[in-house]
This record gives structure tokens, sequence and C-alpha cells, in this order.
């Protein structure tokens, strides 16, 4: 085994299974909080050496930057889960076909972004109300970011295989020393030449490449089938189809997902600025428990993929259960810890009383029941795992883009208070888990059941 798949990865397929998945997860929410903590670097860098109008430049165009993450990342999804499911099934040949296929995806696709978003940008700002004062600037940082799109698809496509094969340890090191560059080079670029938000974009592509090669070399030093040569980097329709049937419904999603969250926020807008200041500040230590439940859902996906793969099903479903139980227990913990340090927390942020008050209210409705959030994304990536990836798409376009749009303009519309906003996440939550919790029990069952697929579960492919 460890001469054919590589004495790096994690073989969920065997051993003790609390273990595996616990060693996979912990480097996944490390690079989660890395992730965090250089983007505050670079806020920081910004607001202490360039302008006021450079950081609004940068904030103004949040959004569209998110969006494109989440769509990035979801996609990769697909070669995740794809590689998983043929590590599992010991197919030396389907993995080499998935690695290769990826790349040329990746590299296709980042060109086509590139290019698109290239004429597409100033419409796209112009729709999301950038200033005018510091529209250029806006523009400016994302036409250069853009001009990073090949080299970030084929970044984060190459850390989905390394993923899927069971190594989520060296991704963790490359995200390292690319954001430690990325911080130096900002501080050089903005500090030292002076270059505002251009130095920032150039920081960020230049940080990326880095990244970029350490992953390509990772890939094509890899001891394993899921070594990449670069020769043969094509398409393979059968891998293909499988990476996009997983992957884009997995990027739409994330987008949706991201849309719903504006939705809330621009109702957030709509308040005090005590308000916002507040909500600001609870959003973040949201995402620092978020990393968390972000790598579960990680690891539950490839666990889940390569006992799919191997065909042990109950181990499989043995996966989503530790996953579900180690993901609500964890976040139920870290989130009444979080009320209860609530005040303190957002201290740290802010010292006003009443923005400190303000974002109490999202930290209460929200975090008192976080548990449900772990437990949504975990079946969304049980579901994924077992190659579902249509259904999680259209349960959260429904439970968290129509439910939150819904609920803007009726509870929050009568009511227009933070306490009455928030409680849209947890009702989203509970009716998304409650969904799919329930169509992965009937999937699961006809598993372990070795019976036929009724219609139902048919359909849900």
């Amino acid at each position: 085994m460890s001469t054919i798949f590589g004495r790096r990865n994690d073989d969920m397929t065997e051993g003790a299974l609390l273990g595996k998945l616990v060693r996979y997860a912990i480097p996944l929410g490390l690079t989660g909080l890395l992730q965090i903590t250089f983007h505050a670097a670079d806020m920081a860098v910004i607001g202490r050496f360039a302008s006021p109008r450079s950081l609004a430049g940068v904030g103004a165009i949040g959004e569209i930057s998110w969006l494109l993450v989440c769509m990035v990342i979801g996609v990769s999804t697909g070669s995740n889960v794809v590689a998983a499911q043929m590590f599992g099934a010991r197919d030396q040949h389907g993995l080499r076909r998935t690695v290769h296929t990826s790349i040329a995806f990746a590299l296709v696709s980042g060109f086509a972004l590139l290019v698109i978003g290239q004429l597409l940008l100033p419409t796209a700002l112009r729709w999301i109300n950038v200033p005018d004062e510091v529209y250029p600037l806006s523009l400016r940082y994302l036409r250069i970011c853009f001009c990073g799109l090949p080299i970030s698809m084929v970044t984060n496509f190459s850390i989905s295989i390394l993923r899927g094969v069971g190594d989520s340890r060296r991704p963790l090191c490359f995200l390292l020393m690319s954001g430690t560059l990325n911080v130096l080079l900002n501080i050089l670029f903005v500090a030292g030449f002076g270059l505002d938000v251009g130095g920032v974009a150039a920081a960020t592509v230049l940080s990326q490449l880095l990244s970029n090669f350490l992953c390509v070399r990772a890939l094509i030093n890899e001891r394993s089938s899921a070594r990449l040569i670069l020769k043969n980097i094509r398409f393979y329709p059968a891998e293909l189809k499988r990476i996009l049937w997983i992957g884009i419904p997995s990027g739409v999603q994330s987008a949706c997902y991201s849309l719903a969250n504006n939705i809330i926020q621009s109702a957030v807008n709509t308040l005090s600025t005590a308000a916002i200041a507040g909500s600001t500040a609870s959003t973040v230590l949201e995402m620092a428990l978020h990393t968390w439940d972000g790598a579960i859902y990680q690891t539950v996906m490839t666990a889940v993929g390569q006992n799919y793969g191997a065909r042990k099903y109950d181990r499989a479903v043995r996966s989503i259960t530790v996953c579900i139980v180690l993901s609500m227990s964890s976040l139920a913990l870290f989130g009444w810890l979080t009320v209860w340090n609530g005040e303190s927390l957002l201290g740290i942020f802010n010292k006003d009383p009443e923005v400190i008050a303000n974002g109490m209210a999202r930290v209460r409705v929200n975090f008192t029941v976080y548990f449900l959030l772990g437990a949504m994304d975990t079946i969304s990536g049980g579901l994924r795992g077992l190659g579902r990836s249509i259904t999680p798409m259209v349960v959260t376009m429904f439970g968290a883009c129509a439910l939150r749009v819904i609920w803007v303009f009726t509870v929050f519309r009568a009511h227009p208070s933070l306490y009455a906003l928030f409680p849209a996440f947890p009702i989203s939550w509970f009716v998304i888990t409650a969904v799919n919790g329930w169509i992965l029990y009937l999937i699961c069952r006809n598993l372990l059941s070795g019976g036929r697929e009724s219609s139902f579960v048919k359909i849900l492919r």
C-alpha cells in the first residue's frame, strides 16, 4: 500500500478511524486559521501604511473576491472527491487520469475566467455600487488579482488532489510559506515602495505563484499514482464528467451561500453604525469557529470518498457518524464558551458598550446553536463523498437563499433589529440539516442493506 499510494497519505479505509480523522482534520483547521490571520495582516498593512481610500477600495470589493474564492474552492471539490474514491478503490489508472484531467481543467478554466473577468470587472463593480472615489483603486486591485487566476486554479485543484489521497499536512506547510511571503511583500511594496493597492495585489499574485510552485512540485515528486507528469496533462472525458458532476454543484452551492450571507449583511447595513460594527466584530469570531467546521467538512468528504471507492460502505457510514458527533460536540463547546466570554472577546475589537451589545446579539443567537452548522456541513460533506452533489446544492439554495430572503423581507422588515434578523441563520441550518440528513439516511440505509436502489434514491444521484 505505501509503495503504491505513498507514505505521506492517510488511508482512511484501514486502521483506527477516529485517530485518522482527527489527525487529518487538525492541519485543515490550522490552514483556515492561517488564512484568516494572513488576511487580517494584509488589511493591517493597508490600513497602517496606505490611505483610508486604499483600505476602502479593497474592502468595497470583498463580496466579489469572496464569491470568486467560494466558486474556485467549490469546483475543486470535485477533484478531491474523485481522487479520494479512486484512491480507496485502488484504481491507479483512474487516479492518474483524475490528476491530469484536474490540472488541465484548472488551466483552461483559469485562463477563461481571467479573460471574462477582465471584460466584466467594470460592470461588476458598478453592480455592487462601489463609490466613485474608490472605484479606480478597486478596479486596479481586481485587475491585477485576476491575472493570478490560472495560478490560483491550479493551486486549489492540486491541493484538492493531495487532500483526496489523504495528505492534509503539506498544503498547510505550503500555505504557511506563501502566506508569510505575502505579508512580507505587502510591507515591502506598500510601506517601502508606496505602491498602494497595486502593491497589495501584486503581493497576492506572487505569493500564489509560490504556493503553486510548491503544490505542483509536490505532485510531480509524488511517490504514488497521484504523481503529475506534465506531458500527460490532458482531458479524460470520463474523469472530467465525474469531477464536474460533483464540483460544479458544489461551486454553485458555495456561491449561493455567499450570496445569502450578503443578503443578511445588506439588512444589517440598514441599521445603526453600532449595529454594523458589532455584527462585523462578531463575524470575526464566527470565522474562527468556521475554520474547524470547514476542516471536518473536508475530512468527512475525503474519508467517505475513500471508503465509498473501496466499497467499504459500513466504514463510510461510520466516518459520517463519527464526524457528525465530533463536529457537533466540539462546536457546541466552542460556541458556548464564546457566548460565555463574548463581551470580553468583542472588546478586543471595540470598547464601545453599544458596539459590544450589538455584537452580542449575533453571538447569543448563532453561537448558542452553532453545532447545527456543524451537522449541516458534515452531512453535506458526507453526501459529496458518496458522489451526491446536486442534492445538497438544491437544498441549500432553498434553505439558505430563499428562506433568508423571505425572512429579511418579512420578519426583519416588520421588526428591524439584530435580534429579529439573526435567527434566519440557525433556522436555515436546521432546515438544511433536517432535509439533507433524511436524504443521507435513506442513501446510507440502502448502501448497508446491499439492496437495489429505490427510484427516489436513484433520483438523488
